[in-house]
């Protein structure tokens, strides 16, 4: 099984900007698990009306991205300028193929609005393909060898 829970990003983002994404080291990472799960919060607001959209992209070679969701799995989620707005995501589809690497843009709309982001990326993998290799595992139960035991 393989579980990580990353920051993804934390800064400062400016309305409009459509070419932000989270931390590129965790291209591979993103989709070398079945679920996907986005958390974090937004706090110092400004702006009129400010909104949060989160799309995911996937891609085969880091030039060419595609959206496999037909929409942003956050939605223009109306964000409060007195408190930290708190969000969570999820891919709505994990079952659909990722490529070879995956990344989150981030769009923070409308052109005036400002934010402090942090963004948290947890990925799950129950599959068998993710379990130890016997040949580099150290302590892998003999009874399995080394592979996670059938699920029921």
């Amino acid at each position: 099984m393989k579980v990580f829970h990353e920051l993804a990003f934390e800064g400062y983002v400016v309305g409009g900007a459509t070419n932000l994404f989270n931390d590129p080291a965790l291209m591979e990472l993103i989709t070398a698990v079945d679920t996907i799960h986005w958390s974090g919060y937004t706090t110092q607001v400004t702006g009129v009306s400010p909104t949060l959209t989160l799309n995911e992209f996937y891609s085969n070679e880091r030039s060419l991205w595609y959206n496999t969701v037909a929409a942003p799995i956050l939605n223009a989620l109306p964000l409060s300028t007195s408190a930290e707005t708190p969000f969570q995501a999820m891919d709505p589809f994990p079952a659909v193929a990722r490529f070879g690497y995956g990344r989150l843009q981030i769009v923070l709309g409308p052109t005036t609005a400002r934010a402090f982001l942090q963004l948290w990326v947890t990925g799950r993998d129950l599959s068998r393909r993710s379990a130890p290799n016997p040949a580099t595992a150290s302590a892998a139960p003999a009874a399995t060898n080394g592979y996670a035991p059938p699920r029921a």
